[in-house]
């Protein structure tokens, strides 16, 4: 069952040609705070290294999409109301998440995603997509199957090489539904779904 969540600044995630003036929704999973430190730390270092200009986003900011939300023609009420149909029904499993490496993905404008990845494949997070598309896709929502998983810090006109770091991990406890507001560069927090605890040894 979801808990509502308090409106935090964020920024406004790429929009889908049927949703042009719309806000953007999306499932994601967020780090801890311990892990999010250890983010604007790493951040900080490259910006430097790299001589970046973009600014770093904030702590409460960094997220790991797992899917966006389409339902064309449809109203965002309905939208909303269906991935949180399609979390309601899901009892996942927690999982640990992890990112070693640091680079920019080109293309699509003059500012550049500089972001966090993994060379694993984080069969957690693989997972949890997984699912949660076919719960999303029986609840009439359109899916993407694609899945490259990431955590941006910052954008920047540079394009910047794969660049190893010192591992940041953390264990994912649940996911959440997010609101990017249209024009506004904010994000509301609607929605916390958790994760079965994992096992203890």
């Amino acid at each position: 069952m979801r808990a509502p969540l308090k409106a935090t600044p964020g920024r406004q995630g790429a929009v889908a040609p049927w949703a042009q003036g719309r806000d953007n929704y999306f499932f994601a999973v967020v780090p801890d705070r311990e892990a999010a430190a250890w983010i604007d730390d790493v951040a900080d270092w490259l910006r430097s290294r790299y001589r970046l200009k973009g600014q770093r986003f904030a702590a409460e900011r960094y997220h790991v999409t797992l899917h966006g939300g389409a339902l064309p023609g449809g109203t965002e009420a309905e939208l909303v109301a269906r991935m949180a149909a399609a979390a309601d029904g899901m009892s996942p499993a927690g999982f640990a998440v992890g990112f070693d490496h640091a680079l920019s993905f080109p293309g699509g404008g003059e500012e550049h995603p500089f972001v966090l990845s993994f060379s694993d494949q984080l069969w957690g997070l693989r997972t949890l997509h997984a699912a949660l598309g076919r719960a999303m896709a029986a609840n009439g929502l359109l899916v993407a199957r694609s899945f490259t998983p990431h955590l941006t810090m910052l954008y920047d006109p540079c394009v910047v090489p794969e660049t190893d770091i010192e591992p940041i991990r953390w264990t994912a406890h649940d996911f959440v539904l997010i609101r990017s507001l249209h024009g506004q560069s904010h994000y509301q927090f609607l929605g916390r779904w958790p994760l079965k605890p994992l096992p203890t040894h």
